[in-house]
């Protein structure tokens, strides 16, 4: 952007025509009449015409005094008024500095404070809504996000970064075929963007597309070989159709690349009841669970363990943890009350299905 020039070397014998820029367009500073106050500035013959005029006249009545003194006033509003836009959009790029620093130590209601305050200083900020959206997917609100990339869009239509936070959104939203366009326009820019490619492939996966989501895959590991989650997803993949010897080596390969994240032992567990390997199952449930006390899957599918082998007491314990990590998971309760009826509690049996039933109407046609 081009800066403003300030004033300088206003007389009383002489104004020096220039151009000053308000939101994107040069306008001339024109004090020749009261009819031309400031106009675009393409005619630029007729424009000195009225300066010289003006120039050789100056010394003429006090109405025309006046009249300059008046357009001095408002030329000097516009430069006022563009500093102050200026000034804000410098206080809004400082917030957004702030916002990030919290993100990235996920002080999360902090770095929305700080987005949100860079957005009122400076409404066309781009990245204050881009900011503010990264931290409304962190706090799962979907909808939100949403709303503040497509309004960075309108300011920015070729941000990667928007259209990389839009993709996260759908798939929040489990809009898969609004994901994948988004991660399009992404990969369009840049084909080498693993991130995007990877959630990609999980949208093809939700939507059964699982060529689309093996490619999408493979070009990430090749790209990425030392990221865990790629070897992971790629792992799901197999599981889904149902290719389970190659499903374990990739989570198992996940698993050696970040042995800390429960998720993957969680994952693997569940390979192995697809294949029929429950003992192993339960060790990997238990291991998601050492490293992670809030392990949802590995208290739930450790939970269906114990209930397939007839271990109703212990089944229930781990459901009741995980309706406690994510009371808005309707297998839990479908699956516990299973683990009642076995036991003859039918009340608690009927109380269980009743709930999975509101969270999951479909059960009702089942």
């Amino acid at each position: 952007m081009r800066p403003v020039r300030r004033i300088k070397g206003i007389s009383w014998k002489v104004i020096i025509p220039e151009r000053i820029q308000v939101s994107g367009v040069f306008l001339y500073k024109l004090t020749m009449n009261e009819n031309s106050l400031i106009t675009t500035g393409s005619q630029d013959d007729l424009f000195m015409k009225k300066f010289f005029s003006l120039s050789e006249n100056f010394f003429g009545t006090g109405r025309l005094l006046r009249q300059i003194s008046f357009h001095l006033c408002l030329i000097l509003t516009v430069f006022v008024l563009t500093g102050c836009a200026e000034k804000n959009h410098r206080e809004a790029e400082e917030l957004c500095q702030n916002g990030i620093e919290y993100l990235r130590d996920n002080e999360l209601n902090e770095a929305f404070k700080c987005f949100n305050n860079a957005i009122l200083q400076s409404p066309k900020f781009a990245a204050a809504y881009i900011g503010r959206g990264e931290t409304l997917i962190r706090l799962q609100k979907y909808g939100s996000a949403q709303e503040d990339f497509q309004a960075a869009l309108k300011l920015d239509p070729n941000s990667v970064e928007a259209y990389r936070g839009l993709g996260e959104s759908c798939l929040g939203l489990q809009q898969w075929e609004e994901a994948i366009r988004a991660f399009n326009a992404v990969l369009d820019k840049d084909p080498l963007e693993t991130n995007s490619r990877n959630n990609r492939g999980y949208a093809y996966c939700q939507l059964g597309d699982y060529g689309n989501a093996m490619n999408d895959l493979n070009v990430c590991i090749k790209e990425s070989p030392s990221s865990s989650n790629y070897y992971l997803n790629r792992g799901v993949i197999y599981q889904r159709i149902g290719d389970y010897e190659k499903a374990i080596l990739d989570v198992s390969r996940a698993i050696e690349l970040e042995p800390v994240n429960p998720v993957s032992w969680g994952v693997r567990g569940k390979i192995y009841i697809d294949s029929g390997q429950w003992d192993l199952a339960l060790k990997d449930f238990t291991e998601s669970i050492n490293r992670d006390i809030n392990s949802l899957i590995g208290f739930k599918y450790r939970g269906i363990y114990f209930k397939h082998v007839g271990k109703w007491e212990s089944a229930l314990k781990d459901f009741d943890r995980a309706a406690e990590i994510n009371p808005d998971d309707w297998e839990i309760y479908f699956e516990r009350a299973g683990a009642y009826q076995q036991l003859g509690d039918q009340e608690k049996y009927q109380e269980d299905m009743e709930r999975a039933t509101r969270l999951n109407p479909d059960l009702q046609s089942s």
